[in-house]
């Protein structure tokens, strides 16, 4: 019971000894660094990119008349493959007019 809890840091000191020396070292060139950092990141993104694509799988096409359903807050939610398919994008501002016959024509404004 009086085991001491065994903590794992995040950065180790030669981490921050690296930290410091860049710090007040300016002149040094350390772009070689700053690319490898920049690799990697860039590897990460492309690896959660096709993690997520394998989880998709194939969209089905969109079929129109499509149904949908206005939820408890007020909003009809489109999903990526659907605002495609209508040439829309997210954030995009839209002017909506009811016709005679209770449709909706929606365009872009």
């Amino acid at each position: 019971m009086n085991e001491k809890p065994e903590f794992k840091a995040r950065i180790t000191p030669e981490q921050v000894k690296e930290a410091l020396k860049r710090k007040n070292n300016p002149g040094k060139d350390n772009s070689t660094q700053k690319d490898q950092q920049g690799s990697k990141t860039h590897e990460a993104k492309e690896n959660v990119a096709k993690e997520k694509s394998k989880r998709g799988g194939k969209q089905k096409p969109i079929k129109f008349p499509l149904d949908a359903r206005i939820n408890d807050y007020g909003f009809l939610n489109f999903r990526k493959p659907l605002l495609a398919a209508l040439g829309w994008r997210k954030g995009m501002s839209v002017k909506i007019s009811k016709n005679e016959d209770g449709s909706l024509t929606v365009r872009e404004s």
